[in-house]
């Protein structure tokens, strides 16, 4: 393991940890309330693999924009993560065509990225940020259905993730060296993602488990 990459795999490997008590538990409830026993284990497998391929790309990493399978893996688990997000709160919250074609949007998304990333590994930072930022913002098309039925709890859980994933967003595309060859805003985007993942997580569990 390169040393400048330490601090990025010991975060998501805490990360992944918490990952996979928090995902036990929730599809533990959701089995037991017999709610949502599918959508539960679909979100949590999003969540386990954006931190298990993270930890696992910066640990074999060797340098800098490296054609690699962790690489690979990496970057199309954002996508799935995106999704894997998505899916528990479009089905819970969104009704009809807005339903299914945010979700069917969100997934096919997933395979684009699944068939083109091998292939695609040298565009720039910037468009690469950017076509997940627009995905992950997708949710702005039904907003009027996610307002007028999401309670305020799941809303500002959901924004505040969202708002941290693009915080964390633009330090990656800027992706400065705070201490060279130690700290870097790669590894604050780090940091942003775990916020994010953590604000999602709470929401789809209150989603989930609490009747509206």
């Amino acid at each position: 393991m390169l040393e400048r990459e330490r601090f990025a795999v010991y975060s998501h490997l805490i990360g992944l940890i918490i990952a996979i008590g928090g995902s036990a538990f929730m599809v533990y409830t959701a089995i037991i309330n017999a709610t949502h026993r599918f959508i539960a284990p679909l979100y949590s497998f999003s969540v386990i693999l954006i931190f298990a391929s993270s930890t696992l790309y910066h640990f074999f990493k060797k340098k800098e924009d490296e054609i690699s399978f962790w690489r690979i893996l990496d970057h199309v688990a954002i996508f799935v993560m995106i999704a894997g997000s998505y899916t528990p709160l479009s089905y819970i919250y969104l009704s009809g065509a807005w339903r299914w074609g945010i979700i069917s949007a969100q997934w096919f998304l997933v395979l684009l990225g699944l068939i083109l990333k091998p292939f695609s590994l040298h565009i720039p930072r910037w468009i690469e940020t950017c076509i997940y930022l627009l995905m992950g913002w997708m949710a702005i098309f039904p907003i009027r259905q996610f307002i007028s039925i999401m309670p305020i709890t799941v809303m500002i859980l959901v924004f505040t993730g969202g708002l941290a994933y693009t915080v964390g967003a633009i330090l990656h595309i800027m992706n400065k060296q705070v201490i060279p060859g130690v700290f870097s805003f790669h590894d604050i985007f780090h940091i942003f993602i775990i916020i994010g993942a953590a604000c999602h997580y709470f929401a789809v569990y209150i989603a989930i488990t609490t009747p509206f």
